[in-house]
């Protein structure tokens, strides 16, 4: 997610409007995102699927976990980090539009009084 959201940061730095810098940052980071992810849970089949008399201890459930959660984490980072980039960019967006409605307001009060 670090990696997805500092290169449409970046993308936006040099002129990029939001939606276009997180389309692009998504199809550009896509691939080391889910390579990351592929080789962990590639690498937890066969810790998952061996008998605990290969190891002497059945770590099964550790491999399920870990394979479900990253799975998870991966879509999470893919779908959702996008729609939240989005969202918390409009928050502060709206939050700085009132604060300045509200500063702008107060000034111009004061000057009307005196």
């Amino acid at each position: 997610g670090i990696v997805l959201v500092n290169y449409a940061n970046q993308l936006r730095q040099s002129g990029m409007e939001r939606t276009a810098a997180m389309l692009e940052a998504s199809r550009v980071r896509f691939r080391p995102v889910f390579m990351t992810a592929m080789t962990t849970i590639c690498g937890m089949i066969p810790l998952t699927f061996s008998s605990s008399n290969e190891m002497g201890i059945n770590y099964q459930s550790f491999g399920y976990t870990l394979i479900g959660g990253m799975t998870c984490a991966t879509l999470f980072t893919l779908l959702a980090v996008p729609v939240f980039y989005t969202l918390i960019d409009d928050a502060q967006i709206a939050l700085r539009n009132t604060l300045a409605t509200v500063f702008d307001h107060g000034t111009t009060q004061k000057l009307a009084s005196k």
